[in-house]
């Protein structure tokens, strides 16, 4: 077959494919020697690669009958990426049947990873896809054992399985995967983070606000497989309800084997408290600007509590809360407290729910971080954040003016003459940051 041929043949599977043509892909198949082996992507992908990314379970067992028993050690090929066509039945829930038969060809798939270290089963998790994962996780667990089981569970990069359900926002499959192989909950990647932070990294939206979809949200059964009967939005609230479900099990078993907050930063500050500027020299200020520098460098990630209070992961900090009231207390490396966090990242959920405790108020209110910032210099010290850009600085000047009044009742009388490192006060911080003095402060 010289070229030219074989550009046409390529042309003709590819349409065929795309068109969802099966009589015709099997007809070309038939006729090419290599039959459904053929590559035919510049990626080197097969026919079998392209049907089962495709979902066409039917014809990927039609194209299976057609390699002979002597061949079935060629079902491993792999394409550029290293992936082979059990991989691709890890990017839908339709495939199932075909890995089935794969599998009973060449069990040997199971076990080969692509050049980013995963196997088919990992393939599956990252694409979330539900089925699939059970059934490779089945097969797995069944074929596997001892320290085998390590190359289906983490990747090179200390990435597990678990990292990736949580990414990948499928939380039934990460509850399994966290009941299963317990010892995953506590692994981190490479970039430091346990499954619990990177979960604490972003809003969940569990539950739906409107009074009347919640009315709905509590009618619905998440766990109910035949969804043949409802409409569209109802079959959405169901698997948003499915979601909530299995996150807050998540999150409540993912907590429970955390303590990461019991690492805290002294309630005494770096900073000693200071209400005037005088007598301080240059020579210590350069030296505390060394030290700043060497501790950034130094820095570890934060724990899921500040985390998710910083990503208003509010379910996260009232779990936390609720299995360890303790852990209020914890200090970040900033010498900041959870208020702190809440009010400098505006997490108002977070900040109300704390206040709401009595006696935690009265333990941080007081509190100064490393930089000497009091709860009150918070408000003035606001990260950026996307809601700034839609709302306008005239509509963030009016919350933050509500904040700061609703974050001096908290604090006592001298915090409002705290000098912080830079030597300014709250209210000079504030001032400096929003072009204006908050009414009723001066």
């Amino acid at each position: 077959m010289d070229d030219s041929e074989d550009l046409q043949i390529n042309k003709d599977l590819f349409e065929a494919l795309m068109k969802k043509d099966d009589a015709k892909v099997l007809d070309i198949c038939a006729g090419i020697p290599k039959g459904p082996l053929h590559t035919v992507t510049i990626h080197e992908d097969t026919v079998l690669h392209i049907a089962t990314y495709h979902k066409k379970n039917d014809l990927v067992l039609s194209l299976l009958k057609m390699v002979p028993a002597e061949d079935s050690h060629k079902l491993t090929w792999q394409n550029k990426s290293g992936s082979t066509i059990l991989h691709e039945t890890g990017t839908n829930n339709k495939t199932v049947g075909a890995a089935r038969e794969m599998l009973r060809r060449a069990p040997m798939l199971l076990s080969v990873i692509n050049k980013n270290g995963e196997t088919a089963l990992f393939y599956a998790v990252r694409h979330g896809k539900t089925k699939i994962f059970k059934y490779l996780h089945d097969e797995v667990t069944r074929r596997i054992q001892g320290p085998d089981l390590r190359i289906f569970l983490q990747r090179d990069d200390k990435s597990t399985i678990l990292h990736l359900a949580i990414l990948s926002r499928n939380y039934w499959m990460a509850y399994e995967i966290a009941v299963r192989h317990k010892e995953l909950m506590k692994r981190k990647d490479e970039d430091k983070m346990t499954p619990l932070q990177l979960l604490s990294c972003r809003q969940l939206e569990l539950c739906p606000t409107n009074f009347f979809i919640r009315m709905l949200h509590s009618l619905i059964d998440p766990n109910v497989e035949d969804t043949s009967w409802m409409l569209k939005p109802l079959k959405r609230l169901r698997k948003k309800k499915f979601a909530c479900h299995w996150a807050t099990k998540l999150i409540t078993l993912l907590v429970q084997n955390d303590t990461s907050w019991e690492k805290t930063e002294s309630r005494l500050s770096k900073n000693k408290e200071k209400f005037h500027q005088y007598g301080k020299s240059s020579s210590a200020s350069q030296q505390e600007d060394i030290a700043t520098a060497f501790e950034s460098a130094m820095r570890l990630q934060d724990t899921p509590l500040m985390l998710a209070t910083k990503h208003g992961c509010t379910e996260i900090v009232v779990e936390i809360l609720e299995q360890y009231p303790q852990a209020i207390e914890h200090i970040d490396q900033d010498g900041r407290n959870i208020l702190h966090v809440a009010i400098l990242h505006r997490n108002l959920e977070v900040f109300d729910y704390v206040v709401s405790t009595e006696y935690a108020t009265e333990r941080l209110r007081g509190k100064i971080d490393h930089d000497a910032n009091t709860l009150l210099h918070m408000v003035g010290e606001e990260e950026e954040y996307v809601d700034a850009d839609l709302k306008g600085p005239a509509y963030v000047l009016q919350d933050n003016i509500r904040l700061f009044k609703k974050v001096e009742k908290l604090c006592t009388t001298l915090d409002r003459f705290k000098l912080n490192s830079r030597t300014k006060t709250a209210e000079q911080l504030f001032y400096e940051n929003n072009n204006d003095r908050p009414s009723g402060t001066g």
